[in-house]
């Protein structure tokens, strides 16, 4: 299952990493648009067929994604 989320358009330093956060972030391997603040996040879980629970196994930080890149990423989560 897959769900996308809104989230607020912001850009914060953060002092562990030492680097700014919020930016658009599609994982390795996958083109993203440099300095592009994500205005939202697409996770992807995993739902049980019989049983009342799910469990989030990955999510990306996006702002308006193509259908293309929305495939490869549900092939990424797949694999």
């Amino acid at each position: 299952m897959l769900d996308a989320i809104s989230i607020r358009k912001e850009v914060i330093w953060d002092p562990e990493k030492k680097c700014y956060v919020g930016f658009v972030d599609y994982g390795t391997g996958m083109p993203e648009a440099e300095d592009t603040p994500a205005t939202e996040a697409l996770v992807f879980m995993v739902v049980g067929m019989t049983g009342h629970w799910h469990h989030p196994v990955a999510y990306f930080l996006a702002d308006k994604m193509t259908s293309k890149t929305q495939s490869q990423l549900v092939q990424y989560c797949i694999v």
